[in-house]
């Protein structure tokens, strides 16, 4: 993504690409280099491959054909509920990258068209039917790997099929969409708390209208849930982001730019979210026909940003099926099986050519002064194998490190970071981050630039922190050169330490008092300044050290 997303600001703001209109049609999709309408935006310009899907038979097929499948990764394995269609099944099995499948432990009761998801270590399935996709159930199991058991847990509120869920927190798990029958009408959502095995219900949820099943659906930037595409009475590509509640009970639904296909929508697409993108696969196009294509939202920006084709299997009836998962800093996405008029196992991933890599990605760098002191503020929305941050700065002679502030490794929550560089004269300073890797790869911010100026008046500070123990920083500023004298005094006014006593340069200077070696009690600093031009300057402050 550091690739990607450089070229995406110099093409854009540069404007040196022209980017082809197109007629718009209900048979025409789209490719990168087009544009396209979208809600609440006039003409967004596609990059060119943000990743490629591999070609047929690069990964190892599913043991089986699957469709209406679910899957889920925990850890550095993938875990697959592989139905054919409308016959239930008990099957799982398991995949570990670059690695080959193998038999996992079965589900308690045959179901298809339920949900798989991860979270707090352990699986989850929910939902799905006993006989048919059509007629949903309230099931709700989870598997710990590390005793190799299904439990039966609490049942869902109501019976579902079809429908999506997403783990949020390592807490709780939010179903959205479903039944298979009867979608439309339904906009509750139902969250599943996993340390006290307890249901509740946001009762209608969703916009209204918005309801629907078998559609594409991910949780972004820590505590959104997307959804896209799908099928309530039509085909659709509304796409929505909800943003989750403190408590989880309660979710601010808001809508979001229309998947950019050119069909009327898309039914039984797949869907994941990662990071800030969420990314719609597939399905079957309004009028007939299997899709293609994978569209990459920015759920930071709320736009689409790519598009992923063509995929070796164009597929449809994977609404639970597509993941997605970070290997070498790069996104890779996850299709097993699929359905094209018959179901097949097929393994398609997307891991070829030029990856959607996940950086630290900064979004705003500033430096602030006050007095002598600048300080820097830098905030990211998502990290991955963050070793850190060197500070840089440059006074006139080129840039040199100054200090060096830890990352947090991976993590898709925003951070916020700050550094203070305190003591400066006055003066031009550019500072500038140098974000490095566990790997020793690095990327450089840009570059801020402020001014320290020469104070206007003679000052004393209040000494910070106060009170301290046992040391304390003393600040003070100068309008002219002078001759400074700095003492420390005991509450009966007696001197007990000399901290300055020497011509100093105009500007700002700070000086740190020790007093590992003095008693609790209140204390009292003064300056005695006589400057060059004849000004003389006088102050007293109290502090109090306190052990």
């Amino acid at each position: 993504m550091k690739k990607i997303i450089l070229t995406f600001f110099i093409l854009f703001l540069t404007g040196s690409l022209i980017y082809p209109q197109i007629e718009i049609s209900e048979a025409t999709d789209y490719r990168p280099g087009d544009k396209f309408p979208l809600t609440q935006v006039d003409w967004v310009p596609f990059i060119d491959a943000a990743g490629d899907w591999c070609p047929a038979g690069m990964f190892p097929s599913v043991p089986v054909p699957t469709f209406f499948q679910a899957t889920a990764w925990l850890g550095d394995t993938l875990y697959v509920h592989s139905p054919n269609g409308s016959v239930p099944t008990t099957e799982i099995y398991k995949y570990t990258y670059g690695g080959s499948w193998s038999t996992g432990v079965p589900l308690p009761l045959a179901l298809t068209g339920g949900t798989l998801t991860a979270c707090n270590g352990n699986l989850y399935y929910f939902g799905g039917g006993t006989s048919s996709i059509t007629t949903g159930s309230t099931t709700a199991l989870s598997y710990d790997p590390s005793t190799g058991a299904w439990t039966s847990l609490a049942p869902m509120p109501a019976a579902l099929s079809a429908h999506g869920a997403v783990c949020w927190g390592d807490s709780v798990i939010f179903i959205v969409g479903g039944p298979y029958t009867g979608s439309g009408t339904n906009l509750n959502v139902y969250y599943y708390r996993v340390g006290s095995n307890t249901w509740g219900t946001i009762t209608n949820s969703l916009p209204a209208g918005q309801g629907r099943r078998t559609f594409a659906m991910g949780l972004v930037n820590g505590n959104e849930i997307m959804i896209g595409a799908g099928y309530n009475t039509a085909y659709l590509k509304s796409v929505y982001k909800g943003t989750i509640g403190s408590n989880a009970s309660q979710i601010t639904w808001i809508q979001m730019p229309d998947v950019p296909t050119g069909y009327a929508g898309l039914s039984r697409p797949g869907g994941t979210g990662i990071f800030k993108y969420f990314f719609v696969v597939c399905g079957e196009r309004s009028g007939g026909g299997y899709h293609d294509t994978a569209y990459v939202f920015d759920a930071v920006s709320n736009s689409w940003i790519d598009v992923i084709a063509p995929k070796p299997f164009p597929t449809s009836n994977i609404f639970n099926a597509v993941t997605a998962t970070a290997f070498d800093d790069s996104i890779r996405i996850f299709v097993p099986g699929g359905y094209a008029g018959t179901a097949f196992a097929d393994f398609d991933v997307v891991a070829c050519g030029d990856l959607l890599t996940i950086p630290v990605e900064l979004t705003s760098f500033t430096a602030s002064v006050i007095g002598s002191e600048v300080t820097l503020n830098w905030r990211t929305a998502t990290e991955v194998n963050n070793s850190g941050f060197k500070v840089e700065r440059n006074s006139g002679a080129g840039f040199v490190n100054i200090a060096f502030v830890p990352g947090a490794g991976t993590i898709s929550e925003p951070q916020l970071y700050s550094f203070i560089d305190p003591g400066l004269k006055a003066g031009q300073y550019t500072y500038r981050l140098k974000q490095i890797d566990y790997d020793g790869t690095f990327e450089y911010s840009k570059e801020v630039s402020v001014e320290v100026t020469t104070p206007a008046i003679f000052a004393l500070e209040q000494n910070y922190p106060n009170p301290f123990n046992p040391s304390t920083k003393i600040a003070f500023s100068l309008a002219t050169d002078s001759k400074v004298i700095l003492k420390i005094f005991n509450a009966l006014g007696q001197e007990v330490e000399t901290l300055i006593n020497e011509n100093m340069g105009v500007g700002f200077h700070e000086v740190y008092f020790d007093a590992s070696d003095f008693n609790s009690g209140v204390y009292f600093y003064r300056i005695d300044a006589l400057g060059s031009d004849g000004q003389n300057f006088m102050k007293v402050r109290k502090m109090v050290l306190t052990k």
